[in-house]
């Protein structure tokens, strides 16, 4: 939803007001959506990691959802004054945050996909 925001806010504002939007929007497309959407479906059809919890450490991979929209938000608030030329150490959050959700979210499904 806040990638289609910040679509009609470019298509309808001058050049010089989107600065810094076409990146927030291409982020929130791809880490909001497709990322997340990538990490559902495997959360949802890997094999089974057992009968008694089928999904494995559901708490790492909540936590990972969590952190990776934290900084999916951080990140779309730093971004449009960081590429106007404002040095901005919240970018560097978001991308930790970031970093440290897929970590998470990967060790939340790598044992259901290793070698048996």
């Amino acid at each position: 939803m806040a990638a289609l925001a910040i679509g009609v806010v470019m298509a309808v504002s001058s050049p010089g007001a989107r600065a810094g939007l076409p990146a927030t929007y291409v982020h929130l497309l791809v880490v909001g959506w497709l990322t997340q959407l990538i990490f559902g479906v495997a959360h949802w059809l890997f094999p089974r990691a057992s009968a008694g919890a089928p999904h494995g450490n559901e708490a790492l991979g909540w936590a990972g959802i969590l952190l990776l929209n934290v900084g999916l938000l951080v990140r779309a608030v730093a971004e449009p004054s960081a590429l106007s030329g404002a040095r901005h150490g919240l970018l560097v959050t978001s991308g930790a945050l970031q970093l440290v959700a897929v970590l998470l979210l990967v060790v939340h499904i790598w044992p259901r996909v290793k070698e048996r």
